[in-house]
């Protein structure tokens, strides 16, 4: 009797009763059928644990370089507990602040008035290589707030567990390079 390792990769919701039937194969030829038992009988547990955000590309509260660009498109990323698939496209979402001001024309006037939260589009992929990270695509523009929310439900796991809402923010900045003809100890010496 052949001895055979099997491992199971995928997540189960119950108790489930599995039948391997295993094909010894040389070259193209079919050399006979084998059929495997599990001992002690195989037995599982159901996934009931949440996917989780584990990191953040840029971090909460950090910044997210744009380089020499004042706006650039760019992707930011979201690394899960667990593989997970997308739920609910539309309960991930980013958002920046805008001013609102009223303008005088006769005057040319402009009085700023409190900001107010604006939809930025985003696209959604799962890395291909890796199920656990989530990117954001979207047009970053230089000296703004973002924030990225993701409601309870727009993810789930393998097993269907849903996420729990979450959200981060991060600030989009310009890289800045000093001016070459600018002599730093004449701004000190001032």
């Amino acid at each position: 009797m052949k001895t055979y390792l099997y491992s199971m990769r995928k997540n189960l919701k119950s108790k489930m009763v599995f039948a391997l039937a295993a094909m010894a194969l040389l070259g193209s030829a079919c050399h006979g059928t084998e059929t495997v038992t599990a001992e002690p009988p195989l037995e599982t547990q159901a996934d009931t644990t949440a996917p989780t955000v584990v990191s953040k590309t840029p971090d909460d509260n950090g910044v997210l370089s744009l380089g020499l660009s004042k706006q650039v498109e760019k992707s930011i990323q979201m690394t899960f507990s667990e593989p997970v698939t997308l739920a609910n496209l539309q309960a991930i979402k980013m958002t920046t602040l805008e001013p609102r001001t009223t303008t005088t024309a006769l005057f040319i006037t402009t009085e700023a008035l409190a900001e107010t939260s604006v939809a930025v589009p985003i696209e959604l992929s799962i890395d291909p290589n890796d199920a656990k990270v989530i990117s954001i695509t979207a047009s970053f523009t230089d000296d703004k707030k973002y924030t990225v929310t993701l409601e309870a439900g727009s993810v789930q796991d393998l097993a269907g567990n849903p996420n729990a809402q979450t959200s981060w923010s991060f600030t989009a900045a310009q890289a800045f390079i000093p001016n070459p003809e600018v002599n730093p100890d004449a701004l000190t010496a001032m």
